[in-house]
């Protein structure tokens, strides 16, 4: 290669690298951080449903569990979203692990589930988990609610 080449070839690629520099100088001038998918204030994550043992369904058998769908709703501590994003996989192995350990009940007329206790189950496995600075509250519902609108974009961000 000539040494015009090699020159040539040195300033293409700081031109490049400038360009490509542009975007990221800019995000800096705004305010030095880059925008956050989560709000300022607390999160709201609606976790997928999970699959927990249920016993007391089964009228010959009330001690042998199946399994029933249930949805848990995480609040984060205000501005502590992204953390608590973060630590969603762990959150989840945990609530099944604590779940497998006591199996919900359901109510007497065998039509819902018990979930008397099972919020504060949960919320001291995630304060366990993820520390008392990052979850405020933790929701379980054997009904699931709506979802927030962003609910399912800031889920995948923390899968």
């Amino acid at each position: 290669m000539s040494a015009r080449s090699l020159v040539c070839r040195a300033v293409l690629a700081a031109v490049l690298a400038g360009v490509l520099a542009l975007p990221v100088a800019a995000e800096e001038a705004k305010g030095g951080k880059k925008k956050s998918p989560f709000p300022e204030g607390e999160t709201v994550l609606q976790l997928a449903p999970l699959w927990v043992p249920v016993t007391g369904m089964r009228a010959r058998r009330p001690g042998v569990a199946v399994y029933s769908p249930v949805t848990v709703r995480l609040t984060s501590q205000p501005g502590a979203g992204e953390g608590m994003c973060g630590r969603v996989p762990y959150l989840i192995e945990g609530f099944l692990m604590a779940m497998n350990d006591v199996p919900v009940a359901v109510t007497p007329d065998r039509r819902r589930l018990n979930l008397e206790g099972v919020r504060g189950r949960l919320l001291v496995e995630a304060t366990r988990i993820a520390g008392a600075d990052l979850v405020r509250a933790v929701e379980i519902f054997d009904v699931a609610p709506k979802p927030a609108d962003n609910n399912a974009e800031l889920l995948a961000l923390c899968q």
